[in-house]
């Protein structure tokens, strides 16, 4: 409608419009409809206006020539253009014919033809001493030259056109030449160089509001920073692309940002939203080659992240077969795509022909990042992995691509060995990495890595923190799957850790799962036989009820001790029970008598004969008889003990209170946390921490009695230099530290009444004066207190602030005593032994029963605490190879004397201070500086000179 009221306006269709002014007119409204995206109506109005021009000024006419070839790119039709500039050539002057071809030479680029392009251009530059001097036929040069790789000759090229044209005062075709420079340092991944380009090119484009060319140097930056692995900012870039692409028609742009959009969705992990745009591109028909092979490359990349290698081969083959024979940068890209489909789809052989393919023309192409990602593809195949991957790490470095960096390093930790400190410290980095460039996916699948290779060494509370980070960042999806895997192998190696024959008292689920993964069985079946000839089941895991029924009740009414067979689909015709190879019944004799059934699949039984496998099944149950009895005598069962940030339980009560802690970390509210000393208050704190969003900020801590009042101000507040005697300089506060994160004041109730005054006004104001200073800075902090004192009579008492305690106790958690959770007792026992065994590198076979019954009949006023040391102190006289009985612990001190020791005044406080020191050691993840610091400002070198005298090692044993 808009087009029949300009042409109205102009006079109507049937009014000719002659002269200069009608022409105006005519190119004034086709810019007007360029401007907005409609490109068909802006070409009418162009191709009426060069109708119309005639012999009229041949700037004008090389302008309207290319307006039109403009549109014509836009709307994709290449081929179309060619022959319209073919058509109109010969009607110009030499100079002008100049201006003509370099239009022709870009059509040819984007097609492919970059030796025709090339030809033409080296013709231009020969014609005559003019040509020399034009920035157009440099910029277009350069671009030839990027296309088939010959990157210095291309740099010259454009930082002569952008010369040239800065003398002439074209800011437009200096923004052009910008962004060839961006993308030529692109392609020699100089990212850092890219970047600062393309936003140079960006901010001109800005400056002279040319949509067109911005969304071209968005979508130029966007490539550039998802390389250097800024996934968060190349999406921000593409998504500011499309729509300017979308509504100004430049369907070429549309269709490389939606491409480098799925890209980068796939590398998030948001494979939903990759899919149907790469579909949405591949379905289309009008797609020059160079865009369809890219296309071809990202559908292939998003096969394989589903596990679809062969559809992933397929792909890439295609973008193959239509490449054009000089797109040398995408050749290499789909060449070491497809060896790495074929490796992970198991064709070694093919993998290492098309990986050497790629190698060649990567190192060709001068393409740094292809070079690196075939070595790491070499590191799979062939034997010399580490060399592979050590240099693709340095490549990976040097570029500065992030997201690469941490996909290398997270290959290189997992060829390290299994118990290897090297393995934890790569996934620390790599998971770092992850965590900045938003890749989550990858970062789940490092997180469960680092949580199995923690449970390999033992640190089955560290292995747990991780997977509860990778639970936060899936709560579902595809990606839940690994996490539930390494929740599985973590699952066996803490019933492997934790000894059937340490307890006194074994769960039924305990001894369930044990038996189970202990067999490599795919169901147990626990049951008790009631009045001689009836069975009551009891628990039943891995296989259904039905199945276990029939198999126990033909076991009882068989006299066959144990029963075998390897037909249960007989015994159970209405179950599914076609894969299960072979069934075990095993009677449990002496009163109260049971039965268990240990069923195998079909798969097991093919690699391991039966009588090995019924023979094993049947001394596992024999040799767990008392414990089986007692559970088979038990009420009901007890869940398999939980371990979380450190903290290990089988109490039901205490296993509430862990369970709601990622409620209470979701908040922001300040917690105080109640408890008798030594019942692990503090480490309530840190899993609060580290559960919450604030985990990548500081978790600061502080114990309130350990300091007199004008020390704590200061290490609180911080101070200004000479403040007061000693303050030689200025020293922020641990408020200001944990800014962010979290504060954890221990022994809030030892806090003096003007202390409390202040800490009230640092918590309500949510701001800090540090001591001797007038400038008044935010702080953002957490509060989470704790205290063995009972808060609520010191209110009544006035010997605590009734408005400081109500801030502090917006959400409260009561910790119970050790002797109230006694079944916690032989659980923490035994991972002390296993900790202490480790890190004095001693053999130990466990605790006895007596030992166990010992540790269980004394009511613990110290708590967990104190059962550590009392672990400690009978491991440090155990001989070697022995059991842990109560002799041991009578040896020492006469015994259980918390409150009357024999040690001298000495030797306590030589004990305190190392456990002070030790504690804090591991608040600061043993970095001595931070110690150092949170110990009431002492040096470094003083703190390693303690550490030393009191035998305190210098890094953290495993």
């Amino acid at each position: 409608m808009m087009r029949e009221l300009s042409r109205s306006w102009l006079g109507g269709e049937n009014n000719p419009r002659e002269g200069e002014a009608s022409r105006s007119k005519e190119i004034y409204l086709g810019d007007l409809w360029l401007s907005i995206g409609s490109i068909g109506d802006a070409l009418a109005y162009y191709q009426t206006a060069l109708g119309q021009a005639g012999e009229a000024c041949e700037e004008m006419r090389i302008g309207l020539v290319k307006r039109i070839a403009e549109c014509l790119r836009r709307q994709a039709k290449l081929q179309d253009a060619l022959e319209f500039l073919d058509s109109v050539m010969d009607g110009f002057t030499s100079k002008g014919r100049r201006s003509v071809i370099a239009e022709k030479v870009k059509i040819l680029c984007l097609i492919g033809k970059y030796g025709e392009a090339a030809s033409i251009c080296n013709q231009l530059l020969a014609d005559g001493p003019d040509s020399g001097d034009d920035p157009e036929i440099y910029l277009v040069m350069g671009q030839i030259m990027a296309r088939t790789c010959r990157w210095r000759k291309a740099i010259l090229c454009f930082e002569h056109a952008a010369g040239t044209a800065a003398m002439n005062g074209d800011r437009s075709l200096v923004g052009k030449a910008f962004n060839n420079l961006g993308i030529v340092y692109k392609n020699l991944c100089a990212f850092d160089e890219s970047a600062k380009f393309l936003s140079r090119a960006i901010r001109i484009d800005r400056d002279l509001k040319d949509e067109a060319g911005l969304a071209v140097k968005l979508l130029n930056l966007s490539i550039t920073l998802y390389k250097q692995g800024d996934l968060a900012a190349a999406i921000e870039a593409v998504e500011e692309c499309l729509p300017i692409a979308r509504r100004l028609s430049l369907k070429r742009t549309e269709l490389l940002a939606t491409i480098s959009k799925a890209r980068i969705e796939g590398l998030r992990g948001n494979l939903e939203i990759a899919q149907p745009l790469i579909a949405q591109v591949l379905a289309k028909e009008d797609v020059d080659p160079r865009t369809k092979c890219i296309a071809y490359e990202v559908a292939s990349e998003l096969a394989a992240q589903r596990g679809e290698y062969r559809k992933a081969i397929n792909k890439a083959l295609k973008g193959l077969e239509a490449l054009p024979a000089d797109a040398l940068d995408v050749k290499g890209e789909l060449m070491s795509r497809l060896a790495s489909f074929y490796l992970k789809g198991g064709d070694k052989a093919k993998a290492r022909s098309w990986v050497k393919r790629a190698y060649d023309v990567a190192t060709q192409a001068g393409d740094l990042y292809e070079v690196a990602r075939c070595l790491r593809t070499m590191a799979a195949i062939f034997r010399a992995q580490g060399s592979y991957l050590g240099r693709a790490e340095k490549l990976f470095r040097k570029m500065k691509a992030r997201f690469e960096l941490a996909i290398t390093l997270h290959q290189l930790a997992r060829r390290q060995g299994k118990h290897s400190k090297r393995r934890i410290n790569l996934l620390k980095r790599a998971i770092l990495l992850y965590r900045r460039c938003s890749a989550t996916r990858n970062e789940v699948d490092a997180l469960c890595d680092l949580a199995i290779s923690y449970a390999e060494i033992g640190r089955f509370e560290r292995a747990l923190t991780c997977l509860g980070e990778g639970e936060t960042l899936v709560p579902s999806g595809a990606h839940r799957v690994s996490i539930l895997c390494a929740r599985r192998s973590i699952d066996a190696q803490m019933a492997r850790a934790i000894s059937l024959g340490m307890f006194s008292e074994l769960p039924r689920q305990s001894i369930m799962d044990s038996l189970k993964i202990g067999l490599k069985a795919e169901g147990i079946a626990f049951a008790r036989i009631v009045d001689g000839d009836r069975l009551e089941m009891i628990e039943v895991v891995g296989i259904s009820r039905c199945a276990a029924m029939a198999l126990l009740e033909s076991a009882l009414k068989s006299h066959l001790n144990p029963f075998v067979t390897t037909d249960l689909a007989s015994l159970a015709p209405d179950c599914q029970t076609h894969e299960i190879g072979l069934a075990v019944a095993i009677k449990i004799q002496p009163k109260p008598g049971g039965i268990v059934g240990i069923f195998w699949k079909d798969a097991v039984l093919s690699k391991t004969p039966l009588t090995a496998l019924a023979v094993k099944g049947c001394y596992s149950v024999l040799k767990l008889l008392p414990d089986l009895q007692r559970a088979l005598a038990g009420p009901l069962p007890v869940t398999f003990p939980i371990c979380l940030a450190g903290i290990v339980t089988a109490d039901t009560a205490f296993k509430r209170i862990l369970l709601s802690l990622r409620k209470i970390a979701s908040g922001s509210a300040n917690v105080l946390i109640t408890g008798e000393t030594g019942t692990g208050k503090d480490l309530i704190a840190r899993a609060i921490h580290l559960l919450s969003d604030r985990r990548d900020k500081p978790f600061v801590a502080q114990n309130c009695a350990a300091l007199p009042e004008h020390l704590l101000e200061s290490e609180l507040f911080g101070h200004r230099a000479g403040s007061f005697t000693g303050a030689r300089q200025t020293k922020p506060g641990l408020l200001e530290i944990a800014d962010g994160g979290s504060f954890f004041l221990d022994e809030i109730g030892d806090l003096s009444p003007a202390m409390q005054a202040k800490l009230l006004r640092a918590i309500e104001s949510k701001e800090i004066r540090r001591v001797g200073d007038t400038v008044v800075r935010p702080v953002n902090a957490r509060f989470l207190s704790a205290t063995n004192k009972d808060l609520e009579v010191a209110v009544e008492k006035g010997e605590f602030r009734r408005d400081l305690y109500y801030r502090l106790n917006v959400v409260s958690i009561h910790i119970p005593p050790l002797r109230n959770r006694r079944v916690d007792i032989p659980i923490l026992a035994q991972l002390f032994l296993s900790r202490f065994a480790r890190k004095f590198n001693k053999v130990v076979k466990g605790f006895s029963q007596d030992g166990l019954s010992y540790l269980l009949r004394q009511s613990w006023p110290g708590n967990v605490r104190q059962l550590e040391n009392e672990v400690e102190k009978a491991l440090t006289v155990a001989e070697e190879n022995s059991w842990i009985t109560s002799e041991q612990f009578r040896s020492l001190d006469g015994g259980f004397a918390p409150l009357v020791s024999r040690r001298s005044l000495k030797e306590e406080l030589r004990s305190i201070e190392k456990q002070r020191i030790i504690s804090v050691l591991e608040h600061c993840d043993w970095n001595k500086t931070h110690a150092a610091r949170m110990l009431g400002g002492i040096s470094r070198p003083a703190l390693i000179a303690k550490m030393k005298r009191l035998g305190i090692p210098l890094r953290r044993v495993a």
